[in-house]
């Protein structure tokens, strides 16, 4: 039966990123310059953009780590369930430790009052993370697609 979830879940992401990326390949391989497989599906990692509702599907599956990339300034502690929270002024290569296997694919999304994801994903691949998914509409489009958030400033 989790196999049967993981395919489809692999599936539905196989098809969100093929309508923002526009790069769905068929082939076989792994990880390398920044092109990942999944499922017998390439796609096209750095310029990968998913929705709210793909998110939440890859969320139920657990085989996905979650960051919330937040200013350094930010005041309010909204977050998407189940998020690792980052200041962007954090040194990536010196939490390594805490973040999630270099194997998962990773999903993050700019905080409430943002948070520069690009340097942050810039910083995750030179240690190594290649699978990584912008979630762009961070906690709003979350918010907006009706789902819930956690943390303090709920509104």
């Amino acid at each position: 039966m989790r196999r049967v979830q993981n395919k489809a879940i692999l599936i539905c992401l196989a098809i969100a990123v093929a309508s923002f990326s526009g790069r769905l390949l068929a082939c076989m391989g792994n990880c390398s310059n920044g092109v990942c497989s999944l499922a017998s599906v390439t796609f096209a990692i750095p310029e990968s953009v998913i929705t709210a509702d793909t998110l939440a599907i890859l969320l139920k599956s657990g085989n996905v780590g979650l960051i919330e990339c937040r200013s350094a300034g930010q005041t309010t502690d909204l977050r998407i369930p189940g998020a690792m929270v980052i200041r962007d002024d954090v040194v990536i290569a010196s939490i390594t430790e805490q973040l999630p296997s270099r194997d998962r694919m990773l999903i993050i999304y700019p905080g409430a009052e943002g948070g520069n994801i690009d340097v942050m994903i810039a910083e995750l691949r030179k240690q190594g993370y290649l699978s990584i998914l912008k979630f762009q509409a961070g906690i709003q489009g979350w918010l907006t697609y009706g789902y819930q958030a956690e943390g303090e400033g709920i509104p």
